[in-house]
């Protein structure tokens, strides 16, 4: 899972678990500080040229996997809108990794690990 806090137009990621390339179904819980509380809010996700807005109709949403198509820096930032106003915050990053395989430990680990 992802956590992103949002502090004023300063959001700040920090991730449980590596992303990988062609992860699906990751979770983003967001905290926002009180100047978010009556702002409609899209999260912007990008990676590399790729770019994906989610609306949040609540305080969590899943990464796109349009986003997770390569390894790198995956950018996230939020926008907020409501009563007249518009807050934009700061973009955070998590890093994409490439992930490994059952597949290909399986090829790297011998038939039987006691004969070695």
């Amino acid at each position: 899972m992802i956590t992103v806090i949002v502090t004023g137009r300063t959001a700040r990621a920090f991730s449980d678990d590596a992303v990988t390339v062609e992860s699906k179904g990751i979770p983003v819980q967001f905290k926002f500080s009180d100047e978010w509380t009556s702002m409609d809010k899209v999260v912007c996700f990008a990676s590399g040229e790729t770019r994906f807005d989610v609306e949040l109709t609540s305080d969590s949403c899943e990464v796109p996997a349009a986003v997770l198509t390569a390894s790198g820096p995956l950018r996230l930032g939020v926008y907020g809108h409501g009563n007249g106003a518009a807050m934009p915050s700061t973009w955070t990053e998590v890093v994409v990794v490439k992930g490994v395989t059952k597949e290909d430990l399986a090829a790297l680990l011998p038939d039987d690990p006691m004969e070695e």
